[in-house]
């Protein structure tokens, strides 16, 4: 009963939201592909401002550092920006899991790019992936006057759910209002492994919003 009540109060908050407009690509953005990295375009194109993201306690970095260091040649190597967050303060503040630390810093950061690689910092690049842009693979095929996508994430298949491990969120009104969404659910309780349970219920939420934009 008492899911059933939060159920229709969180459905009656939604109905009061509105998706914000998607965002035409930009013009100025150029795509090549060579060898997996990202090049320069020609003419007035430029490259995007990418940053990759990793946030970690400042007691946690001994642990999480051969993977620090991965992302950062990783960042190297296709020529983004790499940042390590190891501000707390507000996480601590709020009495919160440190799970939502990369998802606080995400919202400083994501300002001063175009897009954001949001890495959680038990992850790593396979061997496989290593010579893969991921800023290329996910906005290559994109062109002049399309919308871009404002959050990418991998493909899940059954059963597993969705995972927020590594995600790529647009400076946009979308990505934006994606990340502030999912912050507005740290007051909530219950939620599966903190922030993962409400990325899952932020995605579903978002994908609602845009269906009904639609209609």
């Amino acid at each position: 009963a008492r899911r059933l009540r939060c159920s229709e109060a969180r459905q009656q908050e939604l109905a009061e939201l509105r998706l914000p407009a998607a965002e035409d690509g930009d013009e100025e953005f150029g795509f090549a592909a060579e060898e997996g990295a990202m090049r320069r375009g020609g003419g007035r194109k430029r490259r995007p401002r990418v940053g990759v993201l990793l946030a970690a306690n400042p007691e946690a970095l001994g642990t999480y550092q051969p993977f620090i260091n991965l992302w950062r040649c990783y960042s190297v190597k296709h020529g983004f920006e790499f940042i390590l967050d190891t501000d707390d303060e507000e996480v601590r503040s709020l009495g919160l899991p440190l799970n939502w630390l990369r998802w606080f810093a995400a919202r400083r950061q994501l300002p001063l790019f175009d897009y954001l690689l949001v890495a959680d910092p038990d992850q790593f690049i396979a061997p496989e992936c290593w010579n893969i842009s991921l800023a290329v693979a996910a906005l290559a095929d994109f062109h002049k006057g399309t919308a871009l996508p404002d959050v990418a994430l991998r493909d899940v298949g059954p059963p597993q759910t969705l995972n927020n491990g590594v995600v790529l969120v647009r400076n946009s009104q979308r990505g934006r209002f994606f990340v502030e969404l999912l912050l507005e659910k740290t007051r909530w309780g219950h939620t599966i492994q903190h922030d993962q349970g409400a990325f899952d219920e932020t995605v579903l939420e978002v994908l609602e919003l845009e269906r009904r934009a639609a209609a």
